[in-house]
């Protein structure tokens, strides 16, 4: 039996995890994964309460929320250049185009739901979100897109100015975006 050197790569591998297994995390770091796990937990719950709240006020088992949220950014997406800065007019369009939508799909599926099976509106509910995956992936592509900010957002969260702080060495004046001393 031939050996092609498999031996001295199992060694390498362990001695290359044996050096990951010895570094210790530090607070900050163990701080920040407990905060992401808190919010990754919360976020479960988000999701769990909101399909336990339609559950319990429609019948149904709406899988399919999410793409309705989906539908809502690309229509915001949508109806951004036509509005411009009227973020009022635009968000009371939304508004009414949102509740159309939502009346259409209702009247179309929700409503021949209530009296069926828990799988079957498991089912629709799952092939809505297939569908409304592949229209959105037809009609605008797999880019990233996004909005600019309106003209009363964009005042909101201009930068401020940047002011001179004192060292903690002799008291000089430093720009906290530059190097020290470079003032």
């Amino acid at each position: 039996m031939a050996d092609f050197g498999a031996d001295v790569e199992l060694e390498d591998f362990r001695a290359e995890a044996g050096s990951f297994t010895n570094v210790a995390m530090d607070l900050t770091t163990f701080l920040i994964q407990c905060l992401n796990a808190v919010q990754y937990g919360l976020l479960l719950f988000l999701l769990a309460s909101g399909l336990t709240l339609i559950f319990g006020i429609m019948g149904v088992i709406n899988l399919a929320h999410g793409s309705f949220y989906m539908l809502g950014a690309y229509l915001a997406f949508s109806l951004a250049p036509l509005f411009g800065s009227q973020f009022l007019l635009m968000l009371a369009c939304g508004a009414v185009l949102s509740f159309l939508f939502g009346y259409l799909l209702e009247w179309a599926f929700f409503s021949y739901l209530y009296q069926r099976d828990h799988l079957q509106q498991v089912l629709m509910t799952y092939a809505l979100i297939l569908v409304f995956e592949e229209l959105r992936s037809l009609l605008d592509g797999n880019d990233v897109h996004g909005v600019p900010p309106t003209a009363w957002r964009a005042r909101q969260t201009a930068p401020r100015p940047r002011t001179a702080r004192p060292s903690a060495g002799e008291g000089e004046r430093v720009d906290p975006g530059g190097p020290p001393g470079a003032s």
